[in-house]
């Protein structure tokens, strides 16, 4: 009876031993190849086989983050290709962990075209979840070309919740004198989904905020964050955030090219009732190169009943004529 509970006890403990050995050959089968040399990876490269650099560019992808040893292996090859195909990945992950790992990589790369390389990579991040990353780099100086990289980067990112993310952030530590770098994220946004949160910010009770808001609004520089400053100028009269909006206004004109800021413009002197708001629209005619502008000055000067206005239309075309000429 004893033998027969002891046999059995064997079988069992046998057939387990069995059982997870075909278990794990079915698991190791159907993984991608592991990245046990830099040659492996090397000649995919070279030969570019790109189903297999799929596969284990998948794979990679599968075992980020509870397994990144062989991404890091990557990283540390002699081989750029090897390297930058690396970066790829991590670019294409996208989060937090995945993006400061690619940070510190680009750090301690030794090699300028390589580097210059991975930084380019960097720059093609298009998941907000790296956002943090991207944050704590820009606000790390100890690496001047890495935190500028990282405070560009966030700047130019087309998701809205960026915008929002940068000045809950100026909110959230203002007081700490560390948020330069991401006062200046925001003042120098580039992308028109910002706007509501730059109105938002403009609002703020951070005079920080609001000032950033407000430039960010400027450096987009369309009808929109246009119309936005107008309005910001009209409910702000003769207060700090007003004379903000109305110097960042004529500092975007004279910077711009764009023609259809001047609708905006034409638009603001006919319908606003804020003398400084309709004045700097004016000035905005002034600042912008685009002959249009000249045209809307002319036409604005012809119709308008207003005497006031009349005579500020008038020196307006004076001062434009000296800033680009007869005719301009």
């Amino acid at each position: 009876m004893n033998m027969n509970r002891k046999s059995r006890n064997i079988i069992i403990v046998f057939l387990a031993v069995v059982i997870i050995g075909v278990v794990g050959y079915f698991i190791s089968a159907n993984r991608a190849p592991k990245l046990m040399t830099p040659d492996f990876v090397h000649k995919l490269l070279l030969t570019r086989d790109q189903s297999k650099l799929d596969a284990i560019s998948k794979q990679l992808t599968v075992q980020f983050p509870h397994d990144t040893a062989e991404l890091q292996n990557m990283l540390r090859f002699t081989s750029p290709d090897a390297r930058e195909f690396a970066a790829q990945v991590l670019v294409r992950i996208g989060t937090t962990d995945a993006i400061q790992l690619l940070i510190q990589s680009i750090k301690v790369e030794s090699d300028p075209a390589t580097k210059d390389n991975l930084t380019e990579l960097l720059k093609g991040i298009t998941n907000v979840a790296g956002v943090p990353a991207l944050i704590s780099c820009a606000m790390d100086v100890s690496d001047l070309s890495m935190h500028r990289v990282c405070r560009n980067l966030l700047s130019s990112l087309p998701d809205p919740t960026v915008s929002l993310d940068l000045i809950a952030k100026i909110e959230q530590d203002v007081g700490t004198g560390k948020m330069e770098p991401i006062i200046y994220a925001v003042a120098h946004l580039t992308n028109e989904s910002a706007i509501p949160a730059l109105i938002s910010g403009a609002k703020s009770n951070s005079e920080v905020t609001a000032r950033a808001s407000i430039e960010g609004l400027g450096n987009i520089a369309t009808p929109n964050s246009f119309a936005a400053l107008f309005d910001i100028i009209s409910t702000n009269n003769l207060t700090t955030r007003g004379e903000v909006a109305r110097i960042v206004i004529l500092q975007s004109a004279l910077a711009s090219k764009d023609a259809s800021l001047v609708a905006t413009c034409k638009r603001v002197i006919e319908t606003s009732k804020n003398q400084t708001t309709i004045e700097t629209a004016v000035d905005g005619l002034i600042a912008i190169h685009a002959s249009e502008a000249l045209v809307a000055l002319q036409e604005e000067l012809a119709q308008t009943k207003d005497i006031v206005l009349k005579s500020y239309l008038s020196a307006a075309l004076g001062r434009r004529q000296k800033i680009f000429g007869p005719g301009r």
